[in-house]
């Protein structure tokens, strides 16, 4: 099987090692072609015993420029860029959205290690993510997962926290997730399966950024301009854009400037963040209905993602709709998980 680049800004499809204790395997054996040079993992230093968890192998500290192919041959995994070739032994999937970085294997461990522990503080009890596949539930009547009196669910690199407005409806609730597999516990179908679900909201993905990974974007025209947070400008557009999606995106809390793009004088989308515990900026996003398609998300973005970054943020992107989660990947966002809340009928 063959899994070529197509868009010429990150690997489309790549690899991802699911099993823990990796190492790598040896010594390469791949054929050399011209201009090539094989090489030896073992020999040159490159060990995987302590690596678990999805990350990505690269190759020159670029992403793959188009034409690149990962070649998976009878459980053997060929990564060949200009004068790279190298042959690694182990098992392996192929999954969306990594690159290749000096043929070694990389995670998203750090931003995984900051989103967990922004969202542990924000549970408001003692609970922490287990491993994979492990959910832990709790009660909490002032967690920052839900509203008020639902239940909180926070699905991060494959292990869950649940949080619940009393201890009676922790037990409930801790009885019903043992019966779903943790990856479940955001699916609202899954959930309703084995709790009476009264409202929800959701689900949710929870996506970040780090600054080797974030892919700017600007437009010619209209340029970004900046605006107090509280510019009677925004309002506007948030009165333009409707309830919903002004409630969906809260423009009203972004603590940081706006970022906006105008149009005939007018402000038809706007971007900020609001300043999170732990460190974290929560993006918000919203552009004007009659201007959508046109890029305005992903350029107010943009800007607020590169503020952010300067202040030596974790940006984070929390999308609902299909638009959004395909503004925050082209921004060079990963997805980490998702969230879903629930009140229990």
């Amino acid at each position: 099987m063959n899994v070529t680049e197509s868009d010429g800004h990150a690997v489309r499809d790549a690899v991802t090692f699911c099993n823990h204790g990796l190492r790598w395997g040896g010594p390469a054996r791949s054929e050399r072609g011209p201009g090539q040079r094989c090489l030896d993992p073992l020999s040159e230093g490159v060990r995987m015993n302590e690596v678990s968890g999805s990350g990505i192998l690269s190759a020159d500290g670029v992403d793959l420029a188009c034409g690149s192919t990962l070649a998976v041959r009878s459980a053997r995994l060929s990564v060949s860029r200009g004068d790279l070739r190298c042959l690694l032994l182990h098992s392996f999937r192929v999954r969306a959205g990594t690159r290749l970085w000096k043929g070694r294997f990389m995670s998203n461990d750090s931003l995984l290690i900051r989103a967990r522990g922004l969202w542990q503080e924000l549970a408001s009890a003692p609970v922490s993510f287990g491993a994979v596949g492990e959910a832990g539930v709790v009660s909490s009547p002032d967690s920052g997962f839900c509203p008020p009196g639902w239940v909180g669910i926070v699905l991060l690199g494959g292990a869950a926290v649940v949080t619940a407005p009393s201890v009676k409806s922790a037990a409930r609730v801790r009885g019903a997730v043992a019966e779903l597999p943790a990856d479940r516990l955001t699916d609202p179908e899954a959930v309703g399966k084995v709790l009476p679900i009264g409202e929800v909201l959701g689900p949710a993905a929870l996506a970040y950024a780090a600054a080797d990974g974030f892919r700017p974007v600007a437009l010619a025209e209209p340029r970004v301009e900046v605006l107090p947070s509280d510019h009677a400008e925004v309002r506007a557009l948030e009165q333009a854009a409707g309830a919903e999606d002004a409630g969906e995106a809260s423009l009203a809390e972004i603590t940081s400037p706006a970022f906006v793009l105008r149009t005939d004088g007018e402000v038809v989308a706007a971007s900020g963040y609001r300043i999170w515990p732990n460190s974290t900026a929560h993006v918000s996003v919203l552009t004007s209905p009659a201007w959508r398609g046109k890029g305005f998300a992903r350029a107010t973005g943009s800007a607020s993602v590169r503020h952010a970054l300067a202040q030596d943020l974790l940006p984070q992107w929390r999308a609902r709709v299909p638009a959004s989660r395909k503004v925050a990947v082209a921004l060079g966002f990963s997805e980490l998980g998702s969230q879903l809340s629930i009140r229990l009928a």
